[in-house]
C-alpha cells in the first residue's frame, strides 16, 4: 500500500476517460474551434487530426496501464526483500530519478515549441 502511494498508483483516472477516443478527439475540436475561431474548412481538418492521434493515444494509454501494473508489481516484491529503511530509500531514489526524466523530456519537448513560437519567427 504504501508504494502505491508514493508512486500515484492510485491516481485519479483523467476526466474524459469515460468517452471514447472518437469523442475525445471531437469534444477537443469543438473546444479548440470555440477559442480559435475556426474556419469550417479549418475545424474539419483538425477534426481529422485530433482523430487520427485520438486512435495512437488510446493505445498508449493501454500500454502504460500495463507498465503501472509491472512497476506496482515489482515494488511489492521489492518491499518483501528490503528492509523498511532500504525501501524508504528505495522510494526516493526512484521518486528523484522520475522527476529528473520528466525534466529532461519537458525540455526536449518545450525546446522545439519554443524555436517554432510566433515570437522567435523571423517576419
Amino acid at each position: 500500500m504504501m508504494a502505491m502511494m508514493a508512486f500515484g498508483v492510485v491516481a485519479q483516472p483523467p476526466r474524459d476517460k469515460a468517452l471514447s477516443p472518437e469523442q475525445r478527439a471531437s469534444k477537443q475540436a469543438e473546444m479548440l474551434q470555440k477559442r480559435l475561431k475556426l474556419t469550417d474548412d479549418q475545424m474539419k481538418k483538425v477534426t481529422d487530426i485530433n482523430m487520427k492521434y485520438a486512435q495512437k493515444m488510446e493505445e498508449l494509454r493501454k500500454e502504460m496501464m500495463k507498465a503501472s501494473e509491472y512497476k506496482y508489481k515489482k515494488d511489492q516484491e521489492m518491499e518483501k526483500v528490503l528492509t523498511p529503511e532500504q525501501f524508504r530509500e528505495y522510494l526516493t531514489l526512484k521518486d528523484k530519478m522520475r522527476n529528473r526524466n520528466m525534466e529532461m523530456r519537458k525540455h526536449k519537448i518545450e525546446k522545439p515549441l519554443k524555436e517554432k513560437a510566433p515570437e522567435n519567427q523571423e517576419k
